[in-house]
């Protein structure tokens, strides 16, 4: 099984496809943090996982080292205005839950 192959089952098992929405959710401990976006480990504006003061940067669950994330991060910007995104995980990591739900009507 290829590495894609493993992260679409992976995505199939966490997201109803049916589904009307996308979950952020932010974990946090007073030194650990874990950014997820339907499941996977996410986060475009910074590190997805964070353990006391190492940072692991992940896009749609792929982990990417530091320079591969910036460079995501400069040409997802170069199509077009910066993403909402950090926004929905803001949304997530002041709710009671740690969860924010984006309908797709949004």
């Amino acid at each position: 099984m290829t590495s894609q192959e493993h992260t679409e089952e992976v995505n199939a098992s966490y997201r109803d496809l049916h589904s009307p929405c996308t979950v952020y959710r932010v974990q946090k401990t007073s030194t650990h943090t874990l950014y997820t976006k339907d499941g996977m480990k996410h986060r475009v504006d910074g590190p997805a996982m964070i353990a006391g003061d190492k940072e692991w940067y992940y896009i749609d669950g792929y982990l990417k080292t530091p320079k591969q994330h910036a460079l995501y991060k400069d040409l997802l910007n170069s199509y077009g205005p910066s993403s909402k995104e950090e926004a929905y995980y803001t949304n997530a990591s002041t709710s009671t839950t740690g969860i924010y739900t984006l309908s797709t009507n949004e």
